[in-house]
This record gives structure tokens, sequence and C-alpha cells, in this order.
């Protein structure tokens, strides 16, 4: 968690920007540690192409596990039942995971993109589902 900056941005504000002087500050003093970004990052916008990676991904995944017969829903949450072998299933569970993190890779690039290009390359072709 970054230091707070008052009670604008940072700390247990979960606030990610705030106006100063009719411009909007950008905390990123968070992602700019060694583990993350290191001083990579000066403003949001530099992350955009991470997010863009991890929808495509995530649609990717999504397409070829309705593909397999897996999917109940539109919105991905919900799975037929069955069994399933351990690549699909394993699959779902990464699926619904990084979707519901919600942070598109924001909060661990490297990781969310290394298991979601994982889990998208095993699962094209879609394998069949056993019911």
């Amino acid at each position: 968690m970054s230091e707070a900056f008052g009670k604008q941005s940072g700390g247990h504000t979960w606030s990610m920007k705030y106006e100063y002087h009719g411009e909007t500050e950008e905390n990123v003093a968070g992602c700019n540690v060694d583990a993350c970004h290191a001083g990579a990052i000066s403003t949001f916008d530099d992350l955009t192409a991470v997010q863009t990676t991890v929808s495509t991904l995530l649609d990717q995944i999504y397409l070829n596990l309705d593909a397999a017969g897996v999917v109940q829903d539109s919105a991905g949450l919900l799975w037929n039942t069955g069994t399933y072998s351990g690549v699909l299933a394993s699959s779902m569970l990464n699926y619904q995971m990084m979707r519901e993190d919600r942070s598109h890779g924001l909060h661990n690039p490297r990781y969310i993109r290394a298991v979601l290009t994982n889990t998208a390359e095993a699962t094209t072709p879609a394998p069949v589902a056993s019911r």
C-alpha cells in the first residue's frame, strides 16, 4: 500500500488520484516498488497495454471454455455441472480468479499475464468436456 497523501489518496483511502490546484494528480508511488514496476510508472496511462493484454487473454480463455461446453452463462460466472479434466477445471478457476481480481493485470502484471497466457495455451484448441 502506498503512503497516504493526507486524506486525498493512498493509504486506506483506496483513492489513487486526487485533484490538486485544478489538475489531477496520480498516486503511483505504490506501483514503483522493486517487486512491481521499479520506477517505470509515471502515470496510470503507462499501464493501458497491460490491461489490454489481460482483457484479450480473458476473452480468449472465455471463448475456449465456452467452446468446450463448460460455460453456463454469458457472464462466465456459472459453469455447467459435470466432470472436467484437470486442464479445464484449473482453467475455469484461473479465469474466475483473474477476472474477479478486476484490476486487469495491475495488481501483479507479470504473474497475471503468465497465468493467463498459460491458460489460453492449455485451452487452445478447447479440450472436450466429459459429462
